[in-house]
């Protein structure tokens, strides 16, 4: 009868968790050096061309991407807020005419009801 060796004296084991060990090591060396060498954001004013990022050379007087933009949108915004105001008077003035409508009818019915309960009084 062969004597068996106890599990870490063999090399398979070994070999089946030296894969995922690796994977491991590489996972965290690639998180260092993605933490220690973090990209900064591209702001306005910069071009990318490829892996290459340099600063955009704009003349004096020249307009930035983002300044054109809201020059671009200024007519579209105020128009927009102008006609948000006009439906908001509009609707308030609906409401406003509802409202007195409801109220000139409560009146009037509180009067004919009045005027009803009176004359039932009145007649003996």
């Amino acid at each position: 009868m062969s004597q068996c060796k106890p599990w870490w004296k063999e090399p398979w084991p070994w070999l089946l968790i030296s894969g995922p060990a690796l994977a491991m090591m590489g996972c965290a060396v690639t998180i260092w050096v993605a933490m220690q060498h973090a990209d900064r954001p591209i702001v306005d004013g910069v071009v990318r061309q490829g892996l290459v990022i340099r600063q955009a050379a704009t003349p004096a007087g020249a307009v930035t991407p983002a300044a054109a933009m809201a020059a671009a949108m200024a007519p579209a915004t105020a128009a927009a807020t102008a006609a948000a105001t006009e439906a908001a008077t509009e609707a308030a003035t609906e409401a406003a005419t509802a409202a007195a409508t409801t109220a000139a009818a409560a009146v009037a019915t509180r009067h004919a009801r009045d005027a009803v309960n009176s004359h039932a009084v009145a007649r003996p």
